[in-house]
């Protein structure tokens, strides 16, 4: 992060969230050896936005670039070719799941036909193309970067769809799985409810059904074999602007606060718990 960037977010650290400017994608192919024309990519891409030298500081219609780079830029490496293709994107946060969805199937077929490798810039990701849009719901996207002792995780690939990445710092030991399954939940709120909101409240009722199902998972209910407590299945988070660290993606950055009580006892209350070990919960797909 720049000096003047991380000034910036310095600045307004702990302050109510501020905005998100615009969704953007990054993303590369690998070629088996050079890559062929781009043509039909960049016409298809051209249906949808408008092309341009770079993106602009903040995106107010469709935009992208292309670029054919060789081999070894950015830390970019194909095993058997000598180029790739690099294809950025951004456009308005309204509209980003289904436009950018739209655009990575594009990029997708065209990474297929090339025999190549997907390099998810926004993830960190390596991935087939069959892979890479098997991650249909926008939970799935996501990626969650643990610290070394993992005390500290941040999320990544949220802007692709115009949301805030996240952080959470003081994880306690053997809570991994837990904060994972929240973070999901959160995602899917965010998407649901967009704004830079200082709280948030989570409820199982309100989320689509496939996360409903992820995060259902790692409640105790009433009637488990096992619970000392149930959830109550709701529960409040707030929000406020974080100071990236040196490897941590673009701000703007959030920090998720469970409330003084801290971690432990909100997933107590929330998840509930008890003496045996529940299905297993929402995972972040490596």
């Amino acid at each position: 992060m720049s000096p003047l960037s991380t000034l910036l977010a310095w600045s307004v650290r702990n302050a109510p969230p501020v905005a998100v400017p615009d969704a953007r994608r990054h993303l590369a192919v690998t070629c088996v050896e050079a890559c062929e024309s781009t043509a039909d990519l960049t016409l298809e891409l051209d249906r949808r936005a408008r092309k341009r030298g770079r993106l602009p500081r903040t995106a107010s219609t469709e935009v992208y670039t292309l670029d054919v780079l060789p081999n070894g830029m950015y830390g970019i490496w194909a095993d058997s070719g000598s180029e790739f293709l690099l294809v950025t994107l951004a456009g308005p946060t309204v509209g980003s799941e289904t436009r950018t969805h739209a655009w990575e199937e594009q990029i997708a077929a065209w990474a297929e036909a090339e025999g190549g490798l997907i390099h998810d810039l926004d993830t960190h990701r390596v991935e087939s193309a069959s892979d890479f849009l098997g991650r249909s719901h926008p939970v799935d996207r996501m990626a969650l970067d643990w610290s070394e002792d993992g005390t500290r995780v941040v999320t990544r690939g949220l802007r692709i769809f115009g949301l805030h990445e996240l952080v959470v710092e003081d994880v306690p030991e053997g809570l991994g799985q837990e904060l994972s399954t929240v973070l999901a939940w959160l995602v899917a709120d965010m998407l649901d409810e967009r704004g830079p909101h200082e709280s948030r409240t989570l409820t199982l009722e309100d989320l689509d059904a496939e996360t409903a199902a992820w995060v259902a998972q790692a409640i105790w209910y009433e009637d488990d074999p096992g619970v000392v407590q149930a959830g109550t299945r709701e529960g409040v988070v707030r929000l406020s602007n974080a100071v990236p660290g040196e490897t941590d993606p673009a701000p703007p950055v959030l920090t998720v606060d469970f409330g003084t009580a801290g971690l432990i006892a909100w997933l107590d209350v929330v998840l509930g718990k008890g003496t045996l070990e529940p299905d297993d919960p929402w995972e972040s797909p490596s």
